[in-house]
């Protein structure tokens, strides 16, 4: 699919306005991000594009995270989720979404 440079121009638009939600709040780029994308890209792409930019967005905050998180409790609660995930899989490839 063949972009114009004025959906380029938007899609840098919602960026950059979910960026300064993100920024002032804390929280809700995505809220704004997805819904918009969607309507340009589709609802697959517009979710990967809003996680990854917010997984980058938030790239500053790990280190400090990491050093104040209790590891005793969170590695339970991660192995947990990483077996449900793997768990449910199966059910993602009958049903062709994986």
């Amino acid at each position: 699919m063949q972009k114009s440079v004025a959906d380029l121009v938007r899609e840098m638009n919602f960026v950059s306005g979910s960026g300064i939600i993100y920024g002032y709040v804390g929280f809700g780029g995505a809220l704004l991000m997805v819904p918009l994308f969607t309507l340009l890209l589709g609802p697959i792409e517009a979710i990967a594009i809003a996680s990854v930019i917010g997984i980058f967005g938030s790239a500053q905050l790990y280190p400090g995270a990491a050093r104040n998180a209790r590891w005793r409790e969170l590695l339970p609660i991660s192995i947990a989720i990483i077996g449900i995930v793997r768990a449910n899989r199966p059910s993602l490839h009958i049903a062709g979404r994986w």
